[in-house]
C-alpha cells in the first residue's frame, strides 16, 4: 500500500456527500413547508379576493354601479342575507 485509503476510505468518503447531501435537501423541504406564502419573507401577503367582488369593484370603480347596488351586490356575494330576493335586486338594477 502506498498510503491510500483503499475502497473503503473511498466508500466512507461518499456515503458522507451523500448523507451531507440528503439533510442539506431536508432543509431545504422543511423551509419551504414553513414559508407557503410567496412574500412571507417580507413580511408582505396577498389576501384572498374573490374574482367576482374584483369584477363587481371593478365596476364601481369605473361609475358603472352606484353605491347602494354596490352594497346590495357585495353583500349577496359575501353571503349576506339580502333585505329583497334576487328579483328585487335585478328590477332596482335595471331601474337605474
Amino acid at each position: 500500500m502506498m498510503g491510500g485509503c483503499g475502497v473503503l476510505g473511498l466508500l466512507a468518503g461518499l456515503v458522507g456527500v451523500l448523507l451531507f447531501a440528503g439533510l442539506l435537501g431536508v432543509v431545504v423541504l422543511a423551509a419551504i413547508g414553513i414559508l407557503p406564502a410567496r412574500g412571507a419573507l417580507s413580511g408582505r401577503t396577498q389576501p384572498r379576493t374573490d374574482p367576482a367582488e374584483e369584477t363587481l369593484r371593478g365596476r364601481f370603480a369605473r361609475g358603472e354601479v352606484g353605491a347602494e347596488e354596490f352594497g346590495k351586490a357585495l353583500g349577496i356575494l359575501r353571503g349576506e342575507p339580502a333585505h329583497g330576493d334576487y328579483e328585487d335586486f335585478v328590477r332596482e338594477a335595471g331601474e337605474r
